[in-house]
């Protein structure tokens, strides 16, 4: 693994370990926290090697169907930053956005491994 894959890995988990903290005022907290809570789970497996390809895209699919959902709870108007829907819907693409980073990294980490061992 590259060296500023792994940078990029320790700063998102930090980031989602600090979002999963101020959830706490949340009006449903547990629920964001345990999604910020996996998505740093998920890059700490990653940083140590130990994260199935699978589980990844999973997330993945969760937290983009669950994004999608909460897109039509949303009533557009300005500011955006003020409406609670907005704020999670973006937090989840965020989420979405990295564990496709993860699972293309993985994926290709995959490939590479496995044309290495045809030749």
């Amino acid at each position: 693994m590259k060296k500023s894959m792994k940078i990029v890995s320790a700063g998102m988990t930090l980031l989602f370990i600090v979002w999963a903290y101020y959830q706490y005022n949340d009006p449903d907290p547990f629920v964001w926290i345990l999604v910020y809570g996996v998505a740093a789970l998920t890059s700490v497996l990653f940083l140590i090697q130990r994260l199935p390809l699978a589980f990844t895209m999973g997330y993945f699919v969760v937290c983009a169907a669950w994004a999608l959902y909460t897109s039509t709870q949303v009533t557009y108007g300005p500011p955006l930053i003020q409406i609670e829907e907005w704020r999670e819907m973006m937090g989840l693409v965020i989420v979405c956005i990295w564990m496709g980073v993860l699972s293309w990294w993985l994926y290709k980490a995959r490939t590479t491994r496995n044309d290495g061992a045809l030749h």
